[in-house]
Parts: C-alpha cells; sequence; structure tokens
C-alpha cells in the first residue's frame, strides 16, 4: 500500500504472471526494472460511490482491489492517447529503494518484497497557469526477458487532489509482491536513480555559474587553473590551454615581430639569401605609398626583393622575352616595354614587378630582373 490515507494502490495481475512465470531453465522468473510514472486525470473507479469503495469500518472492499488488480497495460496505453486520453504528465522516477531484501542476490539484481518508489512532479510540468487533477498514476516498468514495457502498479486518489503549475509536488509509494513463495523468481533491478530535484536545480541559470557549458553558451569570466606540470605540447587538439601559456607565446610573436625576424628572399643566381634590412613601423614614420590601419605593423624590405617562383633570371637592363614572363624592378628606374617599337610605353621611376607577354623586348635604365617562364 502507498499514502494510506490519499492513494488506493495496488500491483496488477499482469506484473504478478510476469512475476511468477518462470521462463529460465536456471530457476530464476524475471527481471524487472522500474522506467516511469504516469499522472492521469482518469478514475478508475469512475462511477462508484464512497459506500461501494470502502466498509463500516472504513477499510476497500476486496471487490475495489480486483478492479485495480484486472487494470492492464493496453487499458493503460489507451488513458495515454494524447487526443483521448487523460494522461498529462510522464517522467522517470526520482529514485528506487528496496526497503527490505531477501532471496539471492546475482549480475546486479536484487531480490526484495518491498520497494519504495519516489517520484517527483516538477514545477514546469504544465505551462504557467494551468492546472491539472491527480486522479490516477500508472507505475510501468521493464522486463528483461523481452525489454517490454508494462503496467506494474496503479494508485488511486481517494479524493480530490490537484496539481497548480509552478509548485513542486513529490510521492513515495511502496509496493509489496505478498507472496513471499514467489519472490525468489523475481529480480528487481534497482541500480539507477532519477533525481528530478537535482534536475530541477541543474536547470536555473545561476545553479553552476562557475561552470562551462557545452554548447558555448556561457562566457569564462575567471581563471582556468591548471596544474604547473601540464605540458600543453603533449595535450590534445581540444584542450583550454592555460593563461600563462597563451601569454609566453604572445611574448614569443611580439618578440619576433619587434625585430627578431629576418626574411628570407631567392635572389638571380636562384640562393636563399637576406634583405638588407627589415623595418617595422608604428602609424608615424610611415614610407610614401603605404597605408596600415590601427594596431597592425608593416613589414616591407630594404631594397625590394620579392620572391622569384621561377627557375633563373637574367639580370641587365635590355632583355626579349622568348616566352613571357616578369621584369623584377628593385630600385627606382625608367622602363620600357615593346622598346624600339612604334607603339612603346615607359614606366618612369618604377620599383616593383611588371608582367610580359612572349616577342616583348624590354629596355631599363638601371640593372633589374629579366625572368622568362621557360
Amino acid at each position: 500500500m502507498a499514502n494510506k490515507d490519499q492513494f488506493i494502490s495496488a500491483v496488477t495481475d499482469e506484473a504478478m504472471q510476469r512475476i511468477c512465470y518462470d521462463e529460465n531453465a536456471d530457476g530464476n522468473g524475471w527481471k524487472l526494472t522500474p522506467l516511469q510514472f504516469a499522472i492521469s486525470s482518469t478514475d478508475p473507479l469512475e462511477g462508484y460511490s464512497d459506500s461501494q469503495i470502502w466498509d463500516d469500518d472504513g477499510k476497500v472492499r476486496p471487490e475495489i482491489y480486483e478492479i485495480l488488480h484486472d487494470f492492464t497495460t493496453s487499458m493503460m496505453k489507451q488513458d495515454m492517447d494524447a487526443l483521448t486520453g487523460g494522461v498529462w504528465y510522464e517522467s522517470k522516477f526520482s529514485g528506487i529503494t528496496p526497503v527490505n531484501s531477501g532471496g539471492s542476490e546475482e549480475a546486479g539484481y536484487e531480490s526484495s518484497a518491498t520497494l519504495t518508489h519516489h517520484l517527483v512532479i516538477p514545477t514546469n510540468a504544465l505551462p504557467d497557469g494551468e492546472s491539472r487533477q491527480i486522479k490516477t498514476i500508472y507505475f510501468i516498468y521493464v522486463d528483461a526477458n523481452n525489454n517490454e514495457p508494462f503496467l506494474y502498479a496503479l494508485a488511486r486518489a481517494s479524493s480530490y487532489l490537484g496539481y497548480e503549475s509552478g509548485v513542486t509536488q513529490s510521492f513515495f509509494f511502496n509496493f509489496t509482491v505478498a507472496n513471499t513463495d514467489e519472490i525468489t523468481n523475481v529480480k528487481f533491478d534497482v541500480k539507477y536513480s532519477y533525481p528530478l530535484e537535482l534536475e530541477d536545480h541543474n536547470q536555473h541559470p545561476l545553479a553552476h555559474n562557475n561552470l562551462v557549458t557545452r554548447d558555448g553558451s556561457r562566457n569564462i569570466t575567471g581563471l582556468l587553473k591548471y596544474s604547473s606540470s601540464v605540458s600543453m605540447a603533449a595535450a590534445d587538439d581540444t584542450t583550454i590551454p592555460n593563461k600563462k601559456y597563451v601569454d609566453d607565446q604572445i611574448l614569443g610573436i611580439s618578440t619576433e615581430v619587434s625585430g627578431q625576424t629576418k626574411l628570407y628572399v631567392t635572389n638571380s643566381s636562384g640562393t636563399r639569401t637576406k634583405p638588407d634590412a627589415i623595418t617595422v613601423v608604428q602609424q608615424s614614420g610611415l614610407p610614401t605609398g603605404f597605408v596600415k590601419q590601427d594596431g597592425e605593423y608593416l613589414m616591407f624590405t630594404t631594397p625590394a626583393l620579392p620572391y622569384i617562383p621561377y627557375g633563373q633570371s637574367t639580370s641587365g637592363t635590355s632583355y626579349t622575352f622568348v616566352h613571357g614572363g616578369m621584369v623584377l624592378v628593385p630600385n627606382s628606374c625608367a622602363v620600357t616595354v615593346f622598346a624600339g617599337e612604334p607603339n612603346s610605353i615607359t614606366f618612369n621611376n618604377i620599383v616593383g614587378v611588371l608582367p610580359i607577354m612572349k616577342g616583348t623586348r624590354v629596355t631599363a635604365t638601371r640593372t633589374v630582373y629579366f625572368v622568362d617562364n621557360a
């Protein structure tokens, strides 16, 4: 029995058949796991008056218990129909606890004549402002032999019992297998709990304000503390680095940018060499023609020696391109394209790269590099 003054409760005949039926050759019966509960406004004793339910001594009449014992999984499923049924809330149990043990124990299953069921209806079971009647509570189990949910027991409220949104309601029910001769045929799997009170607590936005959420919805505002022995070089790619590691990396990069790094380029002979200098400037002291955003570094070489992605180059002041390529002009001078022809073009004071098509003769007033794409 459970909540003696508030509910009439019973284990169903269907559950007892599963408990007593011995399917396994080793003599062990069904292994049953408490799954969930369901709250309904449907009254399985609808039409019965109080005098028909209780006798003169205030005890529930045997024929009333028979009605509850006869209630089946199929009848419960009809009541759970979203369109026509009376079930308005379903959830996992908040906890299942064996009250007394007997028989044998094997593989995490426990024989117990009585189990206490703790169920919680949270504050948000219904939308704000709504209410429902708690008339019947279904206790749903699963048997390990075929993984089939079934109605283990039900409890019918003795009087009007309501639920209002915004208020948490909690109930404890004890159900006992009264036939001690059959208790050895069933093992209840009770190695779990569903602490809905904790889940309710965890939904509050300030419940764990010092933790980082997996979905990235909470910003990190404090320090992530690591042991000084943590090696970031050996850590997984998804490991969050500590602040000192990041600061050290930034300091190293800043030191390199401030003048420790030299840029390498390829010269006309195909060997790698350093420019004469690398200059890093801020907003003041920008060379003419250069533009930079606030907070950016600007790097340029003196003289300008761009990378040459070709096999060879020819230095000089005159060249006729066979295949086409480009002219590299490291120092300011005049460069004439289509030299000696009526449509020649002269670029004065140019420093940089000029693309040239095949068959074109180019002259320069200072030594430049002719790169023919052979």
